[in-house]
């Protein structure tokens, strides 16, 4: 005889059903087989003579179940002994359905967390937190043995905690959601330092901050209705600066910036007043004097 399924003595399953089966050799087609479970005789086995073996459906019982085969013909008797322990008792499992994945971003604090829990005794021994404390009444469905709890997350990282414990164990799941509000732009425009501002020189140097601006996405900006491409803006600090030549008179610019949240535009004018020289004679050279008013004149 050897014993096929179990594949080992004291393996340990957690289904009340099993197939048994085993390898008889020189049974005399199965004649003098003899199967037990827990010393009671199990009649009507199947045994096929093409291949030699024994299989047959059983229902384990909780805790040790012990088989014996035995097969004997005219020259002797084997018998072999193998133990399967039947454990129906499970610890709760937790699958979180919603946030999906970990570390997800969120721009809305409203938020239904969702996790499947099974055999958690029809959600008793259920804890849930959120940033370490403790919500209560929290909705489980027993008919799908889902977890469904609306949330208000705060701003930054909202890290749950879901528990499951029942006597056979428990089982903890954790995850993470960071909340960022969804904030417009804000655009502060620093050069020039006022509206209006009047320049002698063509050259200047235009400046602004730009906060929530998706990393300089979405960022325009015009001189005197003209976009002007290429701008600089360095994340690093939220800072547009751009090198722009004026042209005399009033010069209008226009910067917006726009994310998912919404926009905001700024308009200024600097005056370009380009510097006039003197004209002043150049040296040694005679200026002419009105008749009569020259020297020696009389």
């Amino acid at each position: 005889i050897s014993i096929l399924a179990p594949a080992s003595n004291g393996s340990t399953v957690t289904t009340a059903a099993f197939t048994f089966t085993a390898t008889i050799l020189n049974s005399n087609n199965g004649q003098g087989i003899g199967f037990t479970q827990n010393g009671r005789a199990i009649n009507g086995v199947n045994f096929n003579t093409a291949n030699n073996t024994l299989s047959t459906a059983v229902t384990l019982v909780p805790g040790v179940n012990t088989f014996v085969v035995t097969a004997t013909n005219s020259c002797g008797t084997d018998t072999e002994t193998i133990t399967i322990l039947y454990s129906n008792c499970i610890p709760p499992s937790i699958s979180i359905v919603s946030p999906a994945t970990n570390g997800s971003t969120v721009t809305t604090a409203a938020f239904t967390f969702t996790a499947t829990i099974l055999n958690s005794n029809n959600g008793q021994g259920i804890g849930f937190t959120q940033n370490g404390r403790a919500i209560n009444g929290v909705n489980f469905n027993t008919a799908n043995n889902t977890l469904s709890t609306a949330v208000t997350l705060v701003p930054g990282v909202n890290t749950f905690v879901v528990t499951a414990t029942n006597s056979c164990g428990t089982d903890t799941e954790t995850i993470t959601i960071t909340y960022q509000p969804c904030v417009a732009p804000v655009i502060s425009i620093l050069a020039p330092a006022s509206n209006g501002t009047t320049v002698t020189t063509a050259a200047f140097t235009f400046t602004a901050t730009i906060l929530n601006s998706n990393n300089g996405q979405g960022i325009g900006l015009t001189q005197n209705g003209r976009a002007i491409n290429g701008v600089n803006f360095n994340t690093a600090n939220s800072t547009l600066s751009t090198a722009v030549t004026l042209v005399p008179g009033v010069n209008t610019f226009v910067v917006t910036a726009t994310n998912s949240c919404g926009t905001d535009t700024e308009t200024i004018t600097i005056n370009y007043v380009p510097q006039v020289e003197d004209k002043k004679p150049s040296p040694g050279k005679q200026v002419p004097t009105a008749p009569g008013t020259g020297r020696g004149g009389k």
